[in-house]
This record gives structure tokens, C-alpha cells and sequence, in this order.
């Protein structure tokens, strides 16, 4: 309900021991979509950043003018 009321999407992010899922849910009517997993070291901040950022890079496609 939020998303349709100021949010552009929403990530998920799923942990199970040391592996990770994110995904998106888009806006109602947007084509974007993301999906990945991985396997995360609890000292390497950078690989879990850069995975955020690519999972947000379909929703700032899909709104940026």
C-alpha cells in the first residue's frame, strides 16, 4: 500500500546463514524487476553495498526522466 503512495519500489533482502537474496517489487504497472543471490562476508560491507545499488538501478531507470 505504501509504494503506491511515495515510494518508487521496495527491496526485499532476505539472510540465511551467510547467503543473501534481494529482490524488487515494483510500483503497480512498472516493467522493472531484480533478483540476486549471494554469498556475504560479514567484513566485506562493499560487496553488500554494490549489491543494493545494482538492485536499485532498474527502479532509478524506470523513474528518472
Amino acid at each position: 500500500d505504501q509504494i503506491l503512495h511515495g515510494f518508487d519500489g521496495m527491496l526485499i533482502i532476505n539472510k540465511k546463514n551467510e547467503e543473501i537474496e534481494i529482490f524488487t517489487i515494483p510500483v503497480v504497472g512498472a516493467n522493472y524487476s531484480y533478483k540476486d543471490k549471494f554469498f556475504v562476508n560479514v567484513h566485506d560491507f562493499e560487496l553488500f553495498d554494490g549489491k543494493i545499488c545494482n538492485a536499485l538501478m532498474p527502479i532509478d531507470s524506470y523513474f528518472s526522466p
